[in-house]
């Protein structure tokens, strides 16, 4: 079987659904060793830390034994129907629905007013700064706690700091602290590199072209995704019963 590339908004349970499909469907044994993070990365089409993320949820629920420097092997086989998840991804994925509600205030906001005078070369430096980020993420080359580690907001402030206003500046940068929190809290990226990468390089596109509509509607379009996918993610747990949240076994759909 091989691995499949993840389309999911939300990329961490379709990471942990494909790896504990992998090693069904290609019979691994305990004390068998899964991909690297390297490979899993490249044929998933996500970032290392997100594949990261996923591998450490799997090693806290005892499925996997991570050795240093050594990799990621099988070491129970027992459960792989489910995956524990307790009360605070809830209580982030709420915070990410507040916080997406700001950020559309200020994003979809500030791209009508940018577009009209933005600069050839400012339109340039956001094309050389996507097509740097999605370089190192494909590459597996981002550094944990850089500026280029997912989950960021470098391309939507750059066009915020267009705008030359400290004071929204300084308010988008704080969402930026709380969003980076709650993602890590969670151990996920909001979107897999390419698919981000494409939704930024439309925006730009229509900011070049200095079609103030198409540019606010570009924007709405890469955040109503992330909304329309916390929310059904909220829905979700929100069908359980409280105690299964409290302690939860959340089922991973096979597919």
């Amino acid at each position: 079987m091989a691995l499949q590339q993840i389309k999911k908004v939300i990329i961490h349970d379709a990471i942990i659904e494909n790896i504990l499909r992998y090693v069904e469907e290609n019979n691994l044994q305990i004390g068998d060793r899964i991909p690297s993070e390297r490979t899993l990365a490249a044929c998933m089409n996500v970032s290392r830390s997100s594949v990261r993320g996923a591998v450490k949820a799997l090693e806290f629920s005892g499925m996997l034994e991570v050795r240093h420097g050594g990799g990621a092997y099988l070491r129970a086989k027992n459960d792989f129907s489910s995956f524990k998840y307790g009360k605070h991804q809830k209580e982030n994925l709420v915070l990410l629905r507040h916080l997406i509600d700001a950020r559309r205030m200020i994003e979809e906001r500030v791209v009508t007013m940018v577009t009209p005078i933005i600069t050839p070369e400012q339109v340039r430096r956001l094309y050389d700064m996507e097509e740097y980020q999605v370089s190192l993420i494909e590459s597996g080359a981002e550094v944990e706690g850089s500026r280029y580690e997912l989950p960021n907001m470098n391309f939507e402030l750059a066009i915020t700091a267009m705008l030359e206003n400290p004071v929204i500046l300084d308010m988008h940068q704080r969402l930026e602290t709380a969003w980076k929190k709650a993602f890590r809290n969670l151990a996920t990226t909001p979107f897999p590199a390419r698919e981000r990468y494409n939704h930024h390089i439309g925006i730009i596109q229509a900011m070049e072209k200095k079609n103030v509509k198409k540019a606010e509607k570009a924007m709405e379009h890469h955040n109503r995704i992330l909304v329309a996918y916390i929310d059904e993610e909220i829905r979700k747990l929100d069908d359980l019963p409280q105690d299964e949240i409290r302690g939860s076994t959340v089922a991973i759909p096979a597919r």
